[in-house]
């Protein structure tokens, strides 16, 4: 079975998943406090701040980013992608 992560980045909240086939094996959600973004500029200076909370998750749960086969996302921060 194939390891999925995904994730949801939200006005105030991150949510984030990884599945394995349909089996759920993670399933976070974490409200962010007004005064944490408000630290950043653009939507997109939020980028690292995101990344660092999903992959401290990650590592809590035991799952490796190279145990992972495939990252999804859900935003509108990226142009259209040749796939």
């Amino acid at each position: 079975m194939k390891k999925i992560l995904a994730i949801n980045p939200g006005a105030t909240s991150t949510k984030y998943a990884v599945f394995e086939g349909e089996k759920i094996l993670l399933k976070t959600t974490i409200e962010h406090q007004g005064s944490d973004l408000q630290n950043f500029e653009r939507v997109f200076d939020q980028y690292q701040y995101r990344l660092n909370i999903i992959t401290e998750g990650l590592a809590e749960a035991g799952i490796s980013l190279q145990s992972l086969d495939g990252v999804v996302g859900r935003g509108g921060l990226l142009k259209p992608l040749m796939g």
